[in-house]
C-alpha cells in the first residue's frame, strides 16, 4: 500500500470552475435564503459558496511540512492516519495493517492547503530510512486527498519527496513499491522497474528504483 493515488482529470478546468462558481454566487448573492432547484437537486447559496471556497483552496499554494515521527504533533498524526484510512482502506476497499511500525523509522512529508478552519491535508508520503523496508531509502504511503486530485499536487508531492529524501540521505538510491497502473507516472521521475508485477494486498504492484544521480521533475 505504498502507491500514489491519481485519477484521470474528472473536474472542469480551473478557470471554467471558478467562472461558474462566480456566476452562481452573483445569481444568489441578493437572495441568500432562496433555494435553487436543478434536476431535482436542492442547493442553497451557502453550499454554492462552500463549493467556490473549495475550488479556491484546490488551487492555493501548498505548504510543505517535513517532520520526523517525534516532531509530529498529535493533530498532525491524526490528520495523517485519517487520510491514509480514507484513501488506502476505505476508498480502495482494502483491509491491511496500515499502522506497521515503520512510521517510527521514517520522515513524514505533509502537504497542507487552505488556512484556519479550512486547512486540510492535501497530500502525504513517508520517507523510510534505508535498511528498514529495503537496503535503499524508500517512499511509501504516497497519496493525494480525493478533493485535491487533478490539481497537480500529486506531482508536486513526489518531486518534493525525492528532493527531501536525497538531501536527507545523499548519495543513496530510492526504491518504491508502486501500484502497477502508476508505473508510467513514476517513470517520469526517473524510476525504472526492477521486478515483475506482484500482488500486494490484492492490488498489482511492481518494484521500481531511482538512481540518486537522476533529477526529480517538478
Amino acid at each position: 500500500m505504498d502507491s500514489c493515488r491519481h485519477r484521470p482529470a474528472a473536474h472542469l478546468g480551473w478557470l471554467e470552475a471558478v467562472a461558474g462558481a462566480v456566476e452562481a454566487l452573483r445569481g444568489t448573492a441578493s437572495r441568500p435564503c432562496r433555494t435553487i432547484r436543478t434536476v431535482g437537486v436542492a442547493a442553497s447559496s451557502h453550499s454554492i459558496r462552500n463549493d467556490f471556497q473549495q475550488i479556491l483552496v484546490n488551487f492555493m499554494k501548498t505548504e510543505w511540512q517535513w517532520s520526523s515521527f517525534e516532531d509530529l504533533s498529535k493533530e498532525d498524526w491524526y490528520a495523517i492516519v485519517a487520510r491514509r484510512q480514507e484513501v488506502f482502506i476505505i476508498e480502495q476497499n482494502c483491509v491491511y495493517p496500515d499502522i506497521d511500525g515503520v512510521d517510527l523509522k521514517a520522515f513524514h512529508l505533509l502537504g497542507w492547503r487552505g488556512e484556519g478552519s479550512n486547512k486540510a491535508l492535501a497530500a502525504y508520503l513517508r520517507v523510510v530510512f534505508p535498511g528498514v523496508k529495503y537496503a535503499e531509502v524508500s517512499l511509501g504511503r504516497v497519496l493525494s486527498a480525493p478533493a485535491m486530485r487533478s490539481t497537480g499536487v500529486g506531482r508536486e508531492l513526489v518531486a518534493q519527496g525525492i528532493a527531501r529524501a536525497e538531501k536527507q540521505f545523499p548519495g543513496l538510491d530510492i526504491r518504491i513499491s508502486a501500484q502497477l497502473y502508476l508505473e508510467r507516472f513514476y517513470r517520469s521521475f526517473g524510476f525504472a522497474c526492477t521486478s515483475e508485477p506482484y500482488d500486494e494486498d490484492g492490488i498489482p504492484h511492481v518494484e521500481m528504483l531511482r538512481p540518486h544521480s537522476n533529477t526529480a521533475k517538478p
